[in-house]
């Protein structure tokens, strides 16, 4: 995929979603897009794009499909619960009265798992601390 594959590819879906697309997600759109071309739906990505530009409305769905995570569950990232929990409880972790200072923040979560699984890690950590675990 050239930089203007991905531009193109990039515009299309801000137009059609509002999704940005930054230079960081090329990658993933080349993963993505290239796992859909491997099993014979594209050809190349100068012809994927010029499907989805000219079928916008019923194309968006599956070009939104190919480049975005469509499932959700309960400590998905495993390694960010993880990480989470060594953060809060190696070195020193803060102060009582610091934790109410925490605020965190869950995109794009179809049935909110993602931000249960932050408020059972939080409190879990919470308790374990509280009783010295």
């Amino acid at each position: 995929m050239t930089e203007a594959d991905f531009q193109k590819i990039s515009g299309l879906v801000y137009e059609l979603s509002g999704i940005n697309l930054h230079s960081g997600k090329k990658e993933l759109v080349r993963a993505r897009l290239g796992k859909r071309m491997r099993n014979g739906q594209f050809k190349s990505f100068r012809i994927t794009i010029n499907m989805f530009s000219r079928i916008k409305q019923a194309g968006v769905v599956q070009l939104l499909d190919s480049i975005s995570t469509n499932f959700t569950s309960f400590f998905r990232g495993r390694k960010h619960f993880d990480y989470f929990n060594g953060v809060l409880t190696g070195g020193h972790p803060p102060e009582e009265k610091e934790w109410k200072k925490l605020r965190f923040w869950s995109a794009g979560c179809s049935s909110g798992e993602e931000p249960y699984s932050m408020a059972i890690a939080t409190l879990e950590t919470l308790e374990n601390r509280r009783s010295g675990t």
